[in-house]
Formats: structure tokens, C-alpha cells, sequence
């Protein structure tokens, strides 16, 4: 496929033709031909999303990405658009993440519950000061998963540090777990902070905060319900110097805690270890830092990326000493916003490092080992920001999450050989209500309160097994519903085949794939012809529901 001909594929994806589950045909599915190639696609583009994202690779080797959302700016004598039902309230901590090709939007946490019958993925949890969120009062999230799906995600609000956990991925709870009293503006007294996970799983967040004479780094972890914080370096006060940098925290081969940061008072990046005691510090190299990350990565190396005057720095502490290596040069740019680098390590020990460049106004991305790094070509990156980078443990996909400033769009690139991926193109969203759908003329007769119904593969094009479904008036049923297909299904009654008038409807639940569930309906007084429907794929997937 020439560049052309992709570029305008992915212009399409970009005007909101992805969605959170598979609706009725067409779907586009492009064959970006053979070798590795970077497919950049838009993610999430309802209201003003994509702020701050990290990337945390799962267990099933899908890319998750959290961020903030916002409601997007209403222009004079304009409407503000709609949200879909599925599409979580912001502003929120959203999580997306693109799995078989689909991209499931849900979140993290959000101000109010979801709306009844509407299930979010992810299971967000309640937390109501996110209501009065916005883009210059919170400053960075961070997200790691666990070997065992459990996800950890870490946020800066405008009222403190957050924690929230999903131990099975479906259910998110949250706490705050550092309070200040200080707004935050758009740098914030808060750094952006980090959380990793100990070889137990525990997690532990590390960031940098504004106190009474410098700067204090605190890392914390959770003994018991609550969690317990300490100082593990100070930075003296720094007339002049930004607020607090990002901070980075890894293991190391031996399980201990690394904790990277920017002394703005030394000019140093400076690296804090915790030996089970006590915290030191130790210089990794004089420079002026901003914009810091850390990872972990084979056999224990823990890696930071950083800005320094002119060039990104990749440094590597292995067997007790750190290397440093120049990534690339730069040119810095006065008053520039939405610097930041970030890194991912492979098994094989592969680097991948990524930052945006203030100059050219787009993200850029490099992977290499031993300090000798290859230039990836980014495509269709001008206006990013913030980038993050995952990348699967064999190294065959990378994944490049940034915020789109200028249409306000979460963007997430997949890098590899897509050629077998099948990645859905102008996937179209789930039809409303209202639009009418083909009226079922199958007839059959009651065989009890308890009924089969089965989505096999395929039923967003061929429709339901069963056409016809039939009860006793009067009488309380259940239907098991048997999904088989790849893509989520539910299944609601309705007075007809308009879809207007609803007797009883099942939540839509975007886990519901490749399993049964078993839905309990009350009983239906009225005798007659009614009408059942997917609501998500509601023309195609239909039957006639009789009553006796």
C-alpha cells in the first residue's frame, strides 16, 4: 500500500470512524502489506481526550492507555456534541485499550455513575472531586499491569495523589492516597508521578513535591489499606526553576526501588535507591533535566530518558554503575508545553525511547540497545504531546500513545508487522434508538421459562441463531444467552421493531465475548408480538419475542 493511499486511511480513522465496539458492515479491514510498519490511529476523540496517557502493556498483550478527558470548548452560537450512552462522563480518568483490533473505551474513574443498564468498561470507580477537574489542575497519570491482568493506575488531581485498582481488570476502585491543600496550576506544586510494581506486585508511587525551602521526593507504597510515604531526597530551593519535574521509579536486579529525578538546585539527575533501611542518593549526570522517565528492563536494568540543554539522554544502571548515552539532539524552544520523553524495554533488551521534538513539532521514537539507537519514521505525529511508549515482551509490537493538541485526540500508533492484525478501519459505531429496524415475522410457541439464545460467530452480519423466541404471559423467564461471536452482544426486548418503546433491557456489557451469561426478565402481562434486538448491532441481530 503506497503512503498515500495509508495516510488517507488513517485520515479517515481520524474523522471518528473507530468505535467502541464492532456495529453492522462494512468494516473496513486494511492490509498494510508485509514487514514492520507504523500505523498511527485515533484512539479516542470524544470531547477533549488523550491528556496525559501512558501506556502499560497487558497480560494478554494488548496496549491500555490511561488519560484525562475533558468536556471539549463550545464555540459561540454552536451545540456541544452529544456523548454516545457507552462513551464515559468526563472529565474523567479514562482507560482505552485496543484489543483484536477494536478499541474498548472505558475508564478509570469517573465523577458520577454510569447511567442505568449501561455497563463502562473497565468498571469505573465513583470519585466525585472529578467533577471539578480541569486541564491546569492535574499533572500526569501513570499505569502498570501485573503479570496477572491486575491493573495499577496513579493520577495528579487538583486535590492530591490517586490510586486506583482493578485486580481482575473489570472493576476499578479508588483512594486518594496524598492530599494537598495547594491548587495546582498548569506545572503544579504536584510533579507528575510514577508507579511500579515490586516482584510481590505491590505497587509504589514516586513524585516530587513543592515544600517549605525546595523540594521533596516522596515514594509511597500501601501497607494495609492505607498507604505510608517517605522522603527519599530533598532538592534545595531553586529561585527561578520550573516547578517540580516528572519523577521515575524501577526496580533494580536486586528488587530494590530506583527512584529518578531532576535536582533543579544541583543541575544534576540524580537517582535515590532504597536499600531496605535507608534511601542515598547518587548522581547520574550533571545537567539540566526535564521531562523524566523510568523503566525497568532485562535482567533488572533500570533506564531513564530525560531532556537535557540540547539533546535526550538515555541512562542505564547495570552492575552498579550508570552509562549515559545521547539519544538525539534538539532544539529547545521558549515557553514550549507538552515536553515530555518516555521509554519501553523488550526481553531481548531492546530500548525504545520517545519524546517530542519542540522544534519540529512532532513526536519522534528510536529503539536500540548498548547506546546505539535507530530512528523509526513517525508518521502523522505533528501536534503531539506527551508521548508514551509500550512495548510487548518479544519485542514484536510497540505501541506510541500522544495527545493530539490541536483536534484533542488521544492518537495511538501501533508499530510492527500489522499485516496479520486484520486492524479495524471505519468501524462503525452502535445504531441509536429510533432507527427502525427489519420487523422479525418468525413465529414459534412457549417451551417453558427458561430459553436459549445463541450469537454465533459472524452474528453482527448473520443475525441471532434463534428467530423467534416465545413465553407464557404472565410468567417470570430467563434467556440464556450464549455469545459465541468475538464481539460483544446483548440482547433487549422491545414493544416493537422501531426500537423506540423498551419492556426490558440488558445492560450493554463490552466484556460479555466468547461466554454465556444468563439474563432474568420479569414477567410480560399483555399478550402479543413483540420484538427482540442486539442493541449494539440492532438492524442485523433480530427475532420476533411472542407472548401466550
Amino acid at each position: 500500500m503506497s503512503k498515500a493511499a495509508k495516510e488517507l486511511l488513517i485520515s479517515a480513522a481520524a474523522l471518528g470512524l473507530l468505535a467502541v465496539a464492532c456495529g453492522a458492515p462494512p468494516q473496513a479491514v486494511v492490509d498494510f502489506g508485509a514487514g514492520k510498519e507504523f500505523v498511527p490511529q485515533v484512539a479516542d476523540f470524544q470531547d477533549n481526550v488523550g491528556v496525559d496517557p501512558t501506556v502499560a502493556i497487558g497480560s494478554d498483550g494488548s496496549p491500555y492507555v490511561a488519560y484525562f478527558g475533558f468536556p471539549s470548548g463550545v464555540r459561540p452560537n454552536k451545540v456541544a456534541p452529544p456523548r454516545p450512552v457507552l462513551a464515559p462522563f468526563v472529565p474523567s480518568v479514562l482507560l482505552t485499550s485496543l484489543q483484536k483490533g477494536v478499541y474498548v473505551r472505558g475508564a478509570v474513574a469517573m465523577a458520577k455513575p454510569a447511567p442505568t443498564g449501561v455497563v463502562i468498561p473497565f468498571g469505573p470507580a465513583e470519585v466525585p472531586g472529578l467533577q471539578n477537574i480541569t486541564p491546569q489542575s492535574v499533572n500526569g497519570t501513570d499505569i502498570a499491569i501485573s503479570s496477572t491482568g491486575a491493573m495499577h493506575v496513579v493520577w495528579a488531581g487538583a486535590d492530591g495523589y490517586w490510586y486506583g485498582s482493578s485486580p481482575d481488570g473489570k472493576s476499578f476502585s479508588a483512594q486518594r492516597i496524598f492530599s494537598t491543600t495547594t491548587p495546582l496550576s498548569t506545572a503544579g506544586p504536584l510533579g507528575m508521578p510514577s508507579i511500579a510494581l515490586d516482584t510481590s506486585g505491590t505497587p509504589w508511587v514516586a513524585f516530587t513535591q513543592n515544600v517549605e525551602g525546595g523540594e521533596s521526593v516522596r515514594v509511597g507504597r500501601p501497607v494495609g489499606a492505607t498507604w505510608t510515604f517517605e522522603d527519599a531526597a530533598a532538592i534545595r530551593q531553586c529561585p527561578g526553576c520550573p516547578q517540580p519535574e516528572p519523577t521515575g521509579i524501577a526496580f533494580d536486579a536486586g528488587g530494590a526501588p530506583v527512584v529518578a529525578y531532576a535536582d533543579t538546585g544541583a543541575g544534576a539527575v540524580m537517582a535515590a535507591t532504597f536499600d531496605g533501611t535507608a534511601w542515598t542518593t547518587r548522581e547520574i549526570e550533571r545537567a539540566d533535566a526535564t521531562g523524566l522517565s523510568a523503566t525497568s528492563g532485562k535482567g533488572g536494568v533500570v533506564h531513564v530518558t530525560y531532556y537535557t540543554k540540547d539533546e535526550v539522554h538515555e541512562a542505564s544502571l547495570s552492575n552498579g554503575a550508570w552509562t549515559v548515552s545521547s539519544v538525539a539532539k534538539y532544539r529547545p524552544k521558549e515557553r514550549e508545553t507538552g515536553l515530555g520523553t518516555d521509554l519501553a524495554v523488550d526481553d531481548q533488551g531492546t530500548v525504545y525511547v520517545t519524546w517530542k521534538d519542540p522544534s519540529a513539532n512532532r513526536v519522534m521514537l528510536v529503539s536500540g540497545s548498548g547506546g546505539t539507537f535507530t530512528t523509526i519514521e513517525t508518521s502523522n505525529t505533528a501536534g503531539g504531546q506527551n508521548p508514551s511508549v509500550g512495548v510487548t515482551p518479544d519485542g514484536s509490537f510497540a505501541y506510541l500513545a500522544w495527545y493530539d493538541r490541536w483536534n484533542q485526540n488521544l492518537q495511538l500508533a501501533t508499530y510492527g508487522d500489522v499485516s496479520g492484525l486484520g486492524l479495524l478501519l471505519a468501524n462503525p459505531s452502535p445504531t441509536p434508538n429510533g432507527i427502525p429496524s427489519v420487523a422479525p415475522t418468525a413465529q414459534c410457541a412457549p417451551s417453558g421459562t427458561r430459553l436459549q439464545l445463541t450469537a454465533p460467530a459472524g452474528a453482527a452480519t448473520n443475525g441471532f441463531a434463534e428467530k423467534c423466541l416465545a413465553v407464557d404471559a404472565g410468567k417470570a423467564f430467563t434467556v440464556d444467552f450464549n455469545n459465541q461471536d468475538s464481539i460483544a452482544h446483548n440482547m433487549s426486548i422491545y414493544t416493537d421493531s422501531s426500537g423506540t418503546t423498551s419492556i426490558q433491557t440488558q445492560a450493554l456489557d463490552l466484556t460479555l465475548v466468547s461466554k454465556t451469561v444468563t439474563y432474568n426478565f420479569d414477567a410480560i402481562a399483555k399478550p402479543g408480538t413483540y420484538f427482540f434486538r442486539c442493541d449494539f448491532h440492532p438492524t442485523a441481530m433480530t427475532g420476533a419475542f411472542i407472548v401466550k
